[in-house]
C-alpha cells in the first residue's frame, strides 16, 4: 500500500510513521503542506504507484486540509478515475467541531481522526475503509 502523509508539524508526522511501521505499512511519502500535498499526488498519478491512502491535515500554511482535498478530488475527475481507483483520504486534525466535519466529508474525505489519534484510532479507521491490517 502506497500512503502519503500530510502535515505541517513534525510531531504528528513523526507519530503516524511510527504507528503505520508498528502494523507494517512502510511504503510511505511526506508532504507538508497543501501544495506540497498535490505535488507528490499529481507526480504519482504520472509515475506508479498511485497513492492508495492520505492522511491529510485540515490546519495548514498555505492551503489547507480542505481546499487540498477538493484540489485532488477535482484532478481524480479529470482524469475519470474509476470507482476502484479514488484515493482514500483521512482527515487528521486537532479541530473536532462539526462544522469542519461536515466540510471534510462534503469535500468527500473517507475517513476523520482527532489529534491526538492513536494506534487503535489508525488501525480502526483503516479496518472500516476496507484496508487488509490487523491489530497485534
Amino acid at each position: 500500500m502506497k500512503i502519503l502523509i500530510v502535515d505541517d508539524d513534525p510531531t504528528f508526522r513523526t507519530l503516524l510513521q511510527k504507528l503505520l511501521h508498528r502494523i507494517q505499512l512502510t511504503d510511505f511519502d511526506i508532504a507538508v503542506d497543501g501544495q506540497n500535498c498535490i505535488e507528490c499526488f499529481r507526480e504519482r498519478l504520472t509515475t506508479p504507484p498511485p497513492y492508495d491512502l492520505i492522511f491529510l491535515d485540515v490546519n495548514m500554511p498555505f492551503k489547507d486540509g480542505i481546499e487540498t482535498l477538493k484540489e485532488i478530488r477535482a484532478i481524480e475527475r479529470s482524469k475519470h478515475l474509476p470507482a476502484d481507483k479514488i484515493t482514500k483520504i483521512i482527515m487528521t486534525t486537532g479541530t473536532a467541531d462539526d462544522a469542519t466535519l461536515a466540510k471534510a466529508y462534503e469535500a468527500l474525505c473517507d475517513g476523520y481522526v482527532v489529534k491526538p489519534y492513536d494506534y487503535l484510532t489508525i488501525i480502526s479507521q483503516l479496518q472500516v475503509l476496507g484496508f487488509d491490517v490487523s491489530d497485534d
